[in-house]
């Protein structure tokens, strides 16, 4: 509770009430009955010797009287009147601060002729209600903001949720597992599992930027590529850049881009077939515990109309792992600020490569929840785990 020494109580203004009173009432009478009967005062007077006779001790003392009574009766009146007046700016704030308590922000004190120290904390009244009025104004925009945001979360996840595949094909010999942690924002992060003829169509993307425009964008992106998939394209480096084509004329004015994984797993030969739109190497996991990385030079989809993309094949053999993470991964951090990094990503596998795909998907996770501690997600943490049984 703040205080100022400047303005006063209601016993401060008692006490000038008193001084005031003492001043019109007390102080004359002292004066005069000081020099009425100090010893060494010596009044003169030429009186008639007849007149002096015919004053009555009577007559004398009604005057006397008559005099006192009216000097009480005017100065009683003066002090009442002093004192209603002066406490009518107190009443006045008192007023003023009920109904602001009552909601009324509008109500203020207005200065008072009398009101002299009132006046100036009914100034500092107007000047803290001004505040509040501020502070309740800046209150509420914060809470629509955070309604909007929730709004754009609820209607972003609603758009994640169709990114995603409705079901893992279950594929003999191969196990799939995905796992996805959104972040507090809604972002960009897809993947994509789904059979076509003999084969086993993978695919893990990043869109840039976040809220819902990156997951429509990553909508459209996974779109695109099933769709070329699906249209009979000869060669993945023929779906990519018929994909990219569409996908530029989408968001060339927008600046909005997306890095993606793809690969084409043979199933009869165990080819894989891959290459990497500007995005992170997925990593293979061998029945023995070397790891090995399988990247491509290629440019991420929206960065440029015409691109040349360059593909790769990799042998994958019983017991082999395949994983394909997102960024949120490795640049989780705990509340240092140290990052997860690749190499706790590649010690985490190594602890559960001889589980299944599920097991090896949720120990990841579980690795980095523990290492993240209470530091906040600010990216998704997407996984896709592929184990050849046979």
């Amino acid at each position: 509770m703040m205080t100022n020494s400047r303005f006063p109580d209601k016993s401060s203004l008692a006490r000038r009430i008193l001084l005031l009173a003492f001043f019109l009432l007390v102080l004359p009478l002292v004066i005069y009955g000081t020099i009425l009967f100090r010893e060494d005062v010596t009044l003169f007077s030429e009186i008639p010797g007849e007149a002096a006779w015919k004053i009555s001790k009577e007559k004398l003392f009604f005057h006397l009287s008559l005099l006192f009574f009216l000097i009480f009766v005017v100065g009683g009146f003066i002090t009442w009147w002093l004192t209603k007046r002066m406490a009518r700016p107190l009443k006045a704030l008192a007023r003023a601060m009920a109904r602001v308590g009552e909601g009324h922000l509008s109500s203020r004190y207005e200065k008072d002729r009398l009101g002299f120290e009132i006046n100036l904390l009914g100034a500092q009244f107007n000047r803290m209600v001004e505040n509040l009025i501020q502070y309740v104004e800046e209150i509420r925009q914060e809470k629509l903001a955070k309604e909007l945001l929730r709004g754009e979360l609820r209607i972003g996840h609603e758009i994640q949720k169709q990114i995603f595949p409705k079901e893992i094909p279950r594929i003999p010999g191969v196990q799939i597992a995905a796992g996805f942690h959104p972040a507090l924002e809604v972002t960009g992060d897809f993947y994509d599992v789904f059979a076509k003829q003999k084969s086993l169509v993978l695919t893990l993307g990043d869109a840039s930027g976040k809220g819902i425009s990156a997951a429509l964008f990553a909508l459209l992106l996974r779109g695109l590529l099933r769709a070329g998939f699906y249209c009979g394209e000869d060669s993945i480096e023929r779906v990519v850049q018929k994909t990219n084509t569409l996908f530029c004329r989408d968001t060339r004015d927008s600046g909005y881009f997306a890095t993606a994984w793809i690969g084409e797993l043979d199933l009869e030969r165990g080819a894989l077939h891959y290459t990497s739109c500007g995005h992170l190497p997925a990593l293979v996991v061998r029945k023995e515990g070397d790891i090995e990385e399988l990247s491509t030079k290629g440019a991420a989809f929206g960065a440029e109309e015409r691109i040349d993309p360059i593909s790769s094949t990799y042998k994958l053999s019983a017991g082999d792992l395949l994983i394909l993470y997102s960024d949120g991964v490795v640049e989780a951090h705990d509340p240092e600020q140290r990052l997860f990094g690749r190499s706790r990503l590649e010690s985490a596998i190594l602890e559960a490569k001889d589980e299944n795909a599920e097991r090896i998907a949720n120990h990841i996770f579980q690795k980095v929840r523990a290492f993240s501690r209470d530091a906040a997600q600010h990216d998704d943490l997407t996984l896709l785990v592929v184990k050849i049984t046979r």
